[in-house]
Parts: structure tokens; C-alpha cells; sequence
């Protein structure tokens, strides 16, 4: 099997980044049950929620963030293992970012590297 990463972005305006405590309640536990199921599975690798506030760097510059003129702020990811991208993808597609539209799924696969 062969690792792939999703990253997790909400599409709804940055001030709209936190969920109120009513919206995580109907939230966790279906990505507790998305996660468990995976981890069931022996897919499961590794995941952490991000921190709003980061820094953006480019070889000029280094601008603190959260960024008024980035649409999608990246919240988190999940590493886990799939037969290929067509498994990784039918997987992210069953992630509860998706359910109600403020949300998109990036399925990367970890690439092999050796030092």
C-alpha cells in the first residue's frame, strides 16, 4: 500500500473559520467515525487539525497570516494508506469537510524519498 496525504481547506470566508460549539457537536463525531473507520482498517497514518495563524514566505517576503486575499485557508490533513489514487480519492471522498460545501479535499500521494 502507498501513503497518501489529504489536505483539508474550508471554502467559506476566513472570519467564518471556527465553528460554533453547536457546529462541532454534530461535526466530531462523524469525522470520528470517518477516522475510526479507517484506522479499522490499517489505513490510517496520522492527522492533526492547523492553527489559523501561520506565516507565509516567499524568497522576498514572510507575511503573517491569517491572508485577506486567500479564499482557502488549509486546516489540517490526514495521512493514510491506499492501493492507488483512485482508492485515495473514493476515500476523501467519504470526508465530512465535504458534506455541507465549506469544504474541499486535496488527495496527494507521499512521494518515496530517500536521502
Amino acid at each position: 500500500m502507498k501513503e497518501f496525504m489529504l489536505l483539508f481547506r474550508n471554502l467559506a470566508p476566513v472570519e467564518a473559520y471556527s465553528s460554533s460549539p453547536e457546529e462541532m457537536q454534530e461535526t466530531i463525531p462523524k469525522w470520528q467515525k470517518w477516522m475510526k473507520e479507517l484506522a479499522e482498517d490499517g489505513r490510517f497514518v496520522s492527522t492533526a487539525p492547523l492553527e489559523r495563524e501561520g506565516t507565509f514566505l516567499t524568497k522576498e517576503t514572510a507575511t503573517d497570516g491569517p491572508y485577506a486575499e486567500v479564499k482557502e485557508v488549509v486546516l489540517g490533513y490526514l495521512v493514510f494508506k491506499a492501493k492507488d489514487m483512485a482508492e485515495a480519492t473514493e476515500i476523501g471522498r467519504q470526508c465530512p469537510i465535504l458534506e455541507d460545501g465549506g469544504g474541499s479535499v486535496e488527495v496527494r500521494q507521499v512521494a518515496n524519498f530517500e536521502m
